[in-house]
C-alpha cells in the first residue's frame, strides 16, 4: 500500500490526513508539498498551519536542531515574509532566526 493522503470534508472545512502506510517522513513530506503548493496560491495562513504541522513531526522525529528542522523554520519565515503584513514580519524574522540555532 503507498502513502497517500486523504482529503476529509465536511460543512464548510476540510482537512487533510495520511493511511496508515505512511512513516512520519513521509506524512511529513505530503504536508510539506500541500504547504508548498497552498503557498504558491497565495493561502499564506493555510500553508503556515501546514508547514506547522511539518514542524511539530520533525521537532518530535529530529529534534529541534536538525537540518530538515531549520528548513521548515525558514519556509515558514518566508511565508510570513511573503504574507505581505507588517506584524507577520516579525514573526518571519523570529522564524528565520531559528534556522540558525
Amino acid at each position: 500500500m503507498k502513502c497517500r493522503l486523504i482529503l476529509e470534508e465536511g460543512e464548510g472545512s476540510h482537512s487533510l490526513t495520511t493511511n496508515t502506510a505512511c512513516s512520519t517522513s513521509n506524512t511529513a513530506k505530503l504536508y510539506s508539498h500541500v504547504a508548498s503548493a497552498l503557498k504558491l496560491i497565495g493561502d499564506y495562513e493555510e500553508a503556515v498551519k501546514y508547514y506547522t504541522k511539518v514542524l511539530s513531526i520533525q521537532e518530535t522525529a529530529l529534534g529541534h536542531i536538525h537540518e530538515d528542522t531549520a528548513n521548515t523554520f525558514h519556509k515558514i519565515g518566508h511565508t510570513y515574509e511573503y504574507n505581505g503584513n507588517d506584524d507577520d514580519f516579525d514573526k518571519a524574522m523570529n522564524y528565520s532566526k531559528l534556522c540558525f540555532v
